[in-house]
Formats: structure tokens, sequence, C-alpha cells
């Protein structure tokens, strides 16, 4: 959510804020997956709710004239290809780790 506070600034800046918009907040999200591994970004992906989570999106609306006020992260999607690479690691990684707990067992 946003709020428009100088349409002069807009005006100046930029044709297409939206446009903008929607590239600064994929930057933000793509800094944020990068920081992360696929299970820490499952894990902290509500951090995605917070406005601190995109700080170039909240400067490039300050630079155009708006102010960020609150997002809402709506959660994730993937190819299917990627979520069966991603089980599989899951069931390996089990199975090797029954296998290391039954040999340590013996």
């Amino acid at each position: 959510f946003y709020e428009l506070l100088d349409v002069e600034a807009m005006l100046d800046s930029t044709h297409d804020p939206i446009g903008d918009f929607i590239n600064a907040a994929s930057a933000d999200v793509m800094s944020f997956g990068a920081s992360n591994t696929y299970e820490s970004l499952l894990q902290r992906a509500s951090i995605l709710n917070d406005v601190d989570a995109f700080p170039i999106l909240a400067s490039r609306m300050e630079q155009s004239g708006f102010k960020l006020l609150r997002v809402v992260y709506r959660g994730y999607s993937t190819s299917d290809k990627l979520k069966s690479v991603h089980e599989s690691s899951i069931a390996e990684r089990t199975r090797l780790k029954l296998t290391a707990d039954t040999r340590a067992m013996e």
C-alpha cells in the first residue's frame, strides 16, 4: 500500500511509477532470496510482510513522491521441476540421516 505525497516529484522523476515500483520490489525480493537457502527462505518468508524488507522499493517511492505504507506478502510459487528437486533432496537427506542413525545404534 502506498500514498502519493508529491505530484511534482512524481512528474519530475518518472514516466512509469508503477513499473519503477515493480522493478524495485523485485530487486528487494531477489536480494532477500539470495541471502537465504531454500529452506530458510520458507521459514523466514513472513519477513516479506515488513516494510523494512523493501529498502529499495521504499527509497524509489520516496524519490518519486510516494510513501510506502504497508507490504502484504501473498505467498510464493515455483515451477514443478524445482518443487520436485526440493522434495527429492528432502527425501535423500532423510534417508541418509536414518542410515547414519541406524549405524550409530549398531
